[in-house]
């Protein structure tokens, strides 16, 4: 095929796109970053099942958020980090994915103003990673986390599987158990609802 000025421009463009698309995917689009996912009432399984889902991050490629509002199995726990001190503090369940070997930890100086460090990206054990956020006043341990491939998460929401919140951010250090904060945020969220139908 012989290659015209106009193919080559078009390959050219073709090629630019494709070398961007990363940054676009990254840089540009945050999609639910910083909000919450509440599970609807059709998810009958563990661990979504009436949960909280912080999104800590979003964008073209995929989705990484943590499962708030569940307790996670000590004993289960235990058998995986055998030298885990019994005064271990309040860890979580974050998700089925990296079940026990992936710990997460969200700190703050300011509730508002959460941070989120993975063991993964600094290669910290779980005591080491406790150790790091244990002079911050707010924080929480997470262990495993909750995931999504390119456009998944998108879809389960358009599909009506999760409703986006936007709460303050201070709720992720809050002690509710599992059902009251996934209906509080649920009740927020038909409010809301409520408010948009009267105007």
């Amino acid at each position: 095929m012989k290659m015209t000025p106009h193919i080559v421009r078009t390959y050219l463009l073709l090629a630019a796109f494709l070398l961007a698309l990363p940054t676009i995917g990254t840089k540009f689009y945050h999609g639910q970053t910083g909000k919450f996912l509440v599970a609807s009432e059709n998810i009958r399984y563990e661990p979504f099942r009436e949960s909280i889902i912080y999104i800590s991050r979003h964008n073209l490629f995929g989705a990484f958020g943590l499962v708030i509002n569940k307790p996670i199995d000590m004993k289960k726990l235990r058998e995986v980090y055998p030298d885990l001190p019994e005064n271990v503090g309040d860890l979580r369940l974050g998700g089925p994915v990296g079940l026990y070997d992936q710990a997460t930890a969200i700190y703050a100086n300011h509730p508002q103003e959460p941070e989120v460090d993975r063991d993964r990206d600094r290669e910290l054990s779980l005591e080491e990673l406790m150790k790091l956020v244990e002079r911050y006043p707010h924080k929480k341990v997470f262990i495993g986390y909750s995931g999504w491939g390119p456009l998944q998460l998108e879809m389960e929401i358009i599909r009506g599987t999760w409703t986006v919140v936007d709460a303050p951010p201070d709720i992720i250090f809050e002690d509710n158990n599992t059902f009251d904060l996934w209906r509080k945020l649920r009740s927020i969220r038909k409010n809301d609802l409520y408010e948009d139908q009267k105007i």
